[in-house]
């Protein structure tokens, strides 16, 4: 919120487009439950988040590496 260098104003304005903030949680970096809560009490809009895995990812990459 801080490097946005927005005020709450500026946040609803920029958030106003969107129902929803969606969250993917890959697992690798913690999600610290305050920042999420303060994010979605700046944003004025409600966060999801989604548990996900990278199998995917690993997939494609995989197969860029092997040709």
């Amino acid at each position: 919120m801080e490097r946005l260098g927005w005020d709450a104003v500026d946040a609803r304005q920029n958030f106003d487009y969107y129902d929803r903030i969606l969250l993917l949680d890959t697992g690798i970096v913690s999600i610290d439950d305050m920042n999420l809560l303060e994010s979605c009490d700046y944003a004025q809009v409600p966060v999801e988040t989604i548990p996900v895995n990278l199998d995917n990812l690993r997939k494609l990459l995989e197969q860029l590496l092997n040709g």
